[in-house]
């Protein structure tokens, strides 16, 4: 029994740490497109005659 819980102790903290991954990358990719968003609105601006 006793190796049964640590077995679901240590999937659980991979679940935990894949889980905390993909929320880095998420805020990596929001922070890159709000980034190429005020580029986008930078270069139009600078292009209108």
């Amino acid at each position: 029994m006793a190796k049964a819980y640590e077995i679901t102790e240590e999937i659980s903290n991979e679940i935990r740490m894949i889980r905390k991954t993909i929320k880095n990358k998420s805020e990596d990719i929001r922070l890159y497109a709000v980034e190429l968003r005020d580029l986008g609105k930078q270069y139009g601006t600078n292009q209108r005659i």
